[in-house]
């Protein structure tokens, strides 16, 4: 990927500390965003597409963790927090928060270079492990949900052979496997198909699922 393309959101009250790194980032080959306060960073994140956020600690009015949080949330962009103060306590509270790094500041143009470099292509791993993860969670939902489909659709059937033959529940499945087996379908493929014929020869006015198969055998 081209460090061209790629959007860096700078924030720090301190201009000259702006003045570095921007310049730094940009004959770095990357495009810069500055903001001088957390709020403003958080309207930079939500009205542009940036790609990870540098913030400094020590702001007016929102912190570097709470904006980082912001931008997180609003963006899902994660972020990098620098402080002239670092302590084990932040450096957590950092990380827990979702920082992918903690800078040292003064910061040297090499640590910048190189942590956003590194921060990046993490950005990017954990960005597309949340997707795979949304995807197979949104599989097995749809699986639940076939699931679900399936056995709704056997019970039915099942519940409409035990109160025409007056057949108990495990009768009612014997007939219904025999009629799988005679037919080469699967029995909820079956169910279906006796269910769309019934709803056919009954024009959709009556409902084939008021009984409850599972709470009485007759």
């Amino acid at each position: 990927m081209s460090n061209l393309k790629k959007r860096i959101l700078v924030t720090d009250d301190d201009e000259a500390t702006l003045d570095f790194m921007e310049k730094a980032l940009t004959d770095g080959g990357y495009d810069v965003f500055i903001a001088t306060s957390g709020e403003q960073a958080v309207q930079i994140a939500a009205t542009t597409d940036i790609d990870l956020a540098l913030l400094d600690h020590r702001l007016t009015g929102l912190s570097g963790l709470e904006t980082g949080r912001a931008v997180y949330k609003l963006s899902m962009v994660r972020f990098v927090l620098m402080s002239a103060y670092p302590d084990q306590d932040l450096v957590a509270k950092a990380a827990d928060e979702g920082a992918l790094q903690f800078l040292s500041k003064p910061v040297r143009r090499s640590d910048l270079l190189n942590t956003v470099t590194v921060c990046l292509a993490r950005a990017v791993e954990i960005k597309n492990k949340e997707k795979s993860l949304k995807e197979l969670e949104g599989n097995f939902s749809n699986a639940v949900a076939r699931g679900i489909a399936s056995a709704r659709s056997v019970n039915t059937v099942l519940g409409m052979l035990m109160k025409d033959y007056k057949k108990t529940r495990d009768h009612a499945y014997k007939i219904l496997m025999r009629l799988s087996q005679n037919e080469s379908q699967k029995a909820v493929e079956l169910s279906e198909d006796i269910i769309r014929e019934f709803e056919a020869q009954c024009g959709g006015n009556e409902d084939i699922g008021s009984d409850d198969p599972g709470s009485t055998n007759k």
